[in-house]
């Protein structure tokens, strides 16, 4: 009998204008071999990278699953991922600028 480490998926936001995350998955080292890994990223985008990135085109939760398969062994993984939308700019007032005007924008929160 061979016991499965406790493993999880972690994923980070690498380029928040474009919703970039980059996927991996925390496990201690695994005695299989020959190992090939399946993602599914929940909106319909798959990869087979072990470290993967992703675009998401729209903010939601997405349920992201991981197979990691060998000749020994299937180990299952699944994670929800929220992504953010972009922030929306809204004024106080209406905008009026000419050609050539420069503005201040401060974004906080």
């Amino acid at each position: 009998k061979t016991d499965i480490p406790q493993s999880e998926i972690i994923s980070q936001v690498i380029d928040c204008n474009n919703q970039v995350y980059s996927f991996d998955v925390l496990t201690p080292p695994l005695v299989f071999s020959n190992l090939k890994y399946s993602w599914d990223f929940g909106d319909g985008a798959y990869s087979d990278v072990k470290t993967p990135t992703h675009n998401y085109l729209n903010a939601g939760d997405y349920t992201v699953s991981l197979k990691i398969s060998s000749d020994q062994a299937i180990l299952s993984f699944q994670s929800t991922v929220h992504v953010e939308g972009l922030p929306q700019l809204k004024l106080d007032r209406e905008a009026r600028f000419c050609k050539g005007d420069s503005v201040e924008l401060i974004v906080s929160g």
